[in-house]
């Protein structure tokens, strides 16, 4: 439903994934780095206590507040163990 922040929710995500590929022609066009950076827009993160909502829409908010949270969590523990893994990478010599 709206709220005071929003008075046509839509409940939509959006998500832009941009990958750039660097080819080195020295070793036959054979792919050197490759980079992938996402963006990503989640509907339902505002402050519950800035929008005003009340009974079923506050209950729906705070339970999509929640789950943002734990998906944030996710993906903080997925760059922290890729970055670890890179790390050890980089002093083994690879």
């Amino acid at each position: 439903g709206s709220h005071n922040l929003n008075a046509a929710s839509s409940r939509s995500h959006c998500l832009f994934t941009i990958r750039i590929d660097t080819l080195d022609p020295s070793h036959g066009g054979t792919v050197k780095y490759s980079s992938r950076l996402s963006l990503i827009d989640l509907a339902g993160s505002e402050r519950v206590s800035m929008t005003g909502a009340k009974g079923k829409t506050l209950k729906e908010a705070t339970c999509i507040n929640q789950s943002l949270f734990a998906l944030r969590n996710v993906i903080t523990a997925i760059a922290s163990a890729q970055q670890q893994e890179r790390a050890q990478q980089h002093e083994n010599g690879r």
